[in-house]
């Protein structure tokens, strides 16, 4: 089973809060689309700090000492689910 982060968790929450305050019409749905902008970047950064650290455990655990050796990226998708923003 996967799991979402922190910050995928709060993104979710945030989506459907908006998506009900654009239904209903309220002022602040424009707030939740200014605040689910700022979040997809974070996401990514969320991401990429994920896939980073990652990869620089496995080169400490292994003692591998080439920048090539890059599964990060592998290890989140496989993880952790991703959300709407990819």
């Amino acid at each position: 089973m996967k799991k979402l982060t922190a910050m995928q968790q709060m993104y979710d929450s945030m989506l459907k809060n908006e998506e009900k305050a654009f239904e209903l019409g309220l002022p602040e749905a424009g707030g939740y689309q200014s605040a689910r902008i700022l979040a997809e970047r974070l996401l990514e950064s969320e991401k990429q700090i994920i896939i980073d650290a990652y990869d620089a455990g496995v080169r400490t655990n292994h003692g591998i000492q080439t920048a090539d050796f890059k599964h990060g990226d592998k290890y989140f998708n496989q993880t952790f689910n991703n959300t709407q923003t990819k």
